[in-house]
């Protein structure tokens, strides 16, 4: 399980890259399709200051209830930059590995009861600012 989250951000992580660079000629990275389903951070920080605020010690499930896949990602972070997805990235079947990849989406449905929390950034607001995050530190380089 923590292997194939590992994988999983490692390919968000390349995307991220490689989205910060096509503001740059175009390079090719091959990009297998994944499901992602990782809230902003920050949501994450405040579900925990509500669960230390909770009478009771309790689990909790944390998350955003929704997956997307990396070609989503890839998909909506070109396009809010004004280019074509297809044009900096593609799919290479041999890294395909879908008996590997499990759906698996957080059910945060207690944490929304009990703890009157929602994830705030919702994935078209978590993609904007890693672009614009990305974005700055390629431009800041130069």
């Amino acid at each position: 399980m923590k292997a194939d989250i590992r994988k999983t951000m490692v390919l968000v992580e390349d995307t991220r890259k490689e989205m910060g660079r096509a503001i740059d000629p175009p390079t090719r990275r091959a990009v297998a399709i994944a499901v992602i389903a990782n809230p902003f951070a920050g949501d994450y920080v405040e579900a925990m200051w509500l669960m230390l605020q909770h009478d009771e010690p309790e689990d909790f499930v944390v998350g955003t209830g929704v997956a997307h896949s990396v070609r989503e990602f890839c998909e909506l972070a070109f396009e809010q930059a004004g280019l074509r997805w297809e044009d900096h990235v593609r799919t290479d079947q041999r890294f395909l590995r879908p008996a590997e990849l499990h759906h698996l989406v957080a059910d945060p449905t207690k944490a929304e009861r009990d703890l009157s929390w929602k994830p705030k950034v919702d994935f078209e607001g978590l993609v904007s600012m890693m672009l614009e995050a990305d974005i700055r530190q390629v431009t800041a380089g130069r």
